[in-house]
């Protein structure tokens, strides 16, 4: 449906922003146009780019995604419709707004959230930065995905926002990874919790002390420093938020944040929240987004809280779990996420059904994104299963036969597992 221009609402170096009304929709839209640096029409490799980006989000059913409404490419310049935003992250935090730490902790979880969302389905967001996190029905949410756009031959990452990018993107724009939106991440971080632009070198005293490891893990300059994903990076903000006062009365929470406060509560001690966790994990478990980031949060102790009082939730939350990851997208690395939850369950429960389902998990994920941590996962507990005398027959091809035969032989395995393929 066509839409016309309105007021402008804002320029960009690649998009020029009109609000705008629609017959469907009570409240003002955006119409956003692309053109290039220059104002020029795109080039045709950008719009195919551009098209298939926003075909993209536009599948993408998450609170923390800003919805694309439509788009009209059979016009030029191209658009997308979108919601009309509250404002940006950048002017919320200008204008004072998130003036508390309990605030901008909450800002960076959603924000955080959106990321996990998207790295849990193998994408990534490319171009984070303040100006892309907006304010939508009270929820941060990530728009303007940015790996559509490449740069001219020489040009450099100079748009607003260039602080916030990965140096490994500085020096190759086209480099766009998870590690470099855990980078972003941890740059966003500080400007929320400094109300200042990252430099080159962030001024890492001025961080609260328990975010400071956070910030500086998330921006080193090395790639493998980094967190391996947004997951493993919400559930550190979690348990460093957990280390900080009491807050005061708050309104309902959902189901993630349920769980979150839950697990701080029952590491406090308090053995009760064990039933907080398992309810609201059943309650929610149409819920993929919850289970894909929740789920790798659950340490040691509340899986075995879990096991040995609450088996049929554990045997649910589990099995639930495992159907989205072999039903969705995954990353490769999140695999590794995956791997490590499967030996946590696999560790902490008596359960041989459900000990028998992480065995064959972690073997079709090595299979599936040819990871060898989870094949190294998958040799040492089925050697466990040995030694405790409680073997398990797992049904499996020749292909994942041989990877975890050609695994023993290559790695450094004891004897005893060596012996197994001689």
């Amino acid at each position: 449906m066509f839409i016309p221009r309105g007021r402008i609402l804002a320029t960009t170096r690649h998009s020029t922003l009109y609000v705008s009304a629609s017959s469907d929709r009570p409240e003002p839209v955006v119409r956003k146009e692309f053109h290039d640096t220059a104002g020029r029409p795109l080039r045709t490799d950008d719009r195919t780019r551009l098209r298939r980006e926003l075909d993209l989000q536009r599948g993408l059913r998450s609170p923390y995604v800003l919805p694309v409404l439509g788009v009209d490419f059979a016009v030029d310049p191209p658009y997308c419709l979108l919601p009309m935003a509250e404002c940006s992250l950048g002017d919320y935090v200008r204008s004072g707004a998130a003036d508390t730490l309990d605030k901008a902790v909450d800002i960076f979880t959603e924000i955080v959230k959106g990321v996990a969302f998207l790295h849990a389905r193998g994408l990534v967001h490319g171009d984070l930065k303040p100006a892309n996190a907006l304010r939508y029905h009270e929820r941060w949410t990530l728009s303007d995905f940015g790996p559509w756009r490449d740069l001219p031959p020489g040009g450099r990452a100079e748009e607003p926002g260039a602080g916030y990018s990965a140096p490994e993107r500085r020096a190759t724009p086209y480099a766009a990874s998870e590690a470099s939106d855990i980078y972003s991440l941890g740059t966003m971080f500080f400007t929320i919790l400094t109300k200042d632009d990252p430099q080159l070198e962030l001024e890492l005293d001025r961080v609260p002390p328990q975010f400071r490891r956070i910030v500086e893990k998330s921006t080193s300059e090395q790639p493998s420093l980094r967190y391996r994903d947004a997951a493993e990076l919400l559930a550190d903000v979690a348990l460093a938020d957990g280390g900080r006062a009491p807050r005061g009365p708050r309104a309902p929470a959902a189901g993630a944040e349920v769980v979150r406060r839950a697990q701080i509560d029952l590491l406090a001690g308090d053995v009760s929240a064990v039933a907080d966790i398992a309810v609201a994990l059943r309650r929610n478990s149409a819920d993929p987004e919850l289970f894909l980031t929740a789920l790798p949060t659950l340490v040691g102790p509340t899986v075995r809280a879990l096991a040995t009082g609450y088996e049929d939730d554990l045997d649910l939350i589990v099995r639930t779990y495992f159907r989205y990851v072999d039903a969705l997208p995954i990353a490769p690395s999140y695999a590794d996420v995956v791997g490590v939850f499967a030996r946590r369950v696999f560790v902490c429960t008596p359960d041989q059904d459900l000990r028998e389902l992480c065995l064959k998990t972690l073997l079709d994920l090595a299979h599936r994104y040819n990871r060898g941590t989870v094949t190294d996962t998958f040799i040492e507990l089925a050697q466990r299963c040995m030694v405790e005398g409680t073997p398990i027959t797992l049904a499996a091809t020749r292909e994942q036969v041989e990877m975890v035969s050609d695994r023993i032989l290559r790695g450094d395995f004891p004897p005893s597992v060596k012996r197994l393929v001689n």
